[in-house]
This record gives C-alpha cells, sequence and structure tokens, in this order.
C-alpha cells in the first residue's frame, strides 16, 4: 500500500503529520482517514504538517482535502485549535499564507520553515487554549 504521509499522535493533542511521497489515489485516501482517525480521538488537538520535500501539490488532491475539510468542519470546529506548516520552499510559504489571508480556516494557523518554530508555535497555542501537554513531548521530527 503506497504512503503519502505519516500520521503520528503518539504526542496527542498534537497530530504531527510527515510527508514521504508525492500524493498518489491510495497514499492520499490513506492519509485522509488516518489524519480523521486521530482527530477523532481527540477532545482538543492541534496539527503540524511537514512537507518535506515536496515541491507540487496536485490540483485533484488540494480538490479532495478542501471538501474533506467543508466535510469535517462541525465534526472538529471548536476542537481542531491551530495548524502549523512547515514549508522550507520560501515561494511555497509565501503562496500558502496568502491563501490562509484571503480564505481564514475555523482553526489558528501560521506557515514556518522549520519543525522547532511549529512546535513552539503548536505548544503555545494549545497552551492559550488550556489543553494540557503531555509531560514529555517527544517530537516527531526528532527535535
Amino acid at each position: 500500500m503506497s504512503r503519502y504521509a505519516v500520521v503520528d499522535a503518539s504526542n496527542a493533542p498534537i497530530v504531527y503529520v510527515r510527508v514521504v511521497a508525492e500524493p498518489d489515489d491510495e497514499g492520499f485516501s490513506r492519509y485522509i482517514s488516518d489524519v480523521g482517525g486521530a482527530f477523532r480521538e481527540l477532545d482538543k488537538f492541534a496539527l503540524i504538517f511537514n512537507t518535506g520535500d515536496l515541491n507540487r501539490f496536485p490540483a485533484k488532491y488540494r480538490e479532495i482535502l478542501n471538501q474533506w475539510l467543508v466535510d469535517t468542519e462541525a465534526e472538529f470546529k471548536g476542537r481542531w485549535v491551530s495548524s502549523a506548516f512547515v514549508i522550507k520552499n520560501r515561494l511555497i510559504r509565501g503562496v500558502l499564507s496568502a491563501i490562509y489571508w484571503m480564505n481564514r480556516p475555523y482553526y489558528e494557523h501560521c506557515v514556518v520553515s522549520s519543525d522547532e518554530v511549529a512546535w513552539e508555535w503548536t505548544c503555545s497555542r494549545l497552551s492559550a487554549a488550556g489543553v494540557a501537554l503531555p509531560n514529555h513531548v517527544e517530537r516527531a521530527s526528532g527535535l
């Protein structure tokens, strides 16, 4: 079975996703199922999404993701505290920031260049929302 991304909820309420390959139908479907399952297990949660070396994200998968976000908004709104997107490429970071500036999601978000910044920001957002962090946060990124 192909895999687009690894979904790690071992540091709940933080769900860490790391892209490991270009998307294909099977891998992207598995990702959507895995992340939805992780979210459903948690009362409140935050997402860190590391795009790795991904340089393109075909329109087909953007549409599937956008529809999934619409379909699950009622289920996750009020529980989804924040999302941090780790993107190495400065241009892609700028594009995603602009998209979110024009079309704000129902959760807090940031677009950053490193896992370290994403983890710090995410922990601060969860704390501000009154969500307890695990005693020892083992960052999936190895930090």
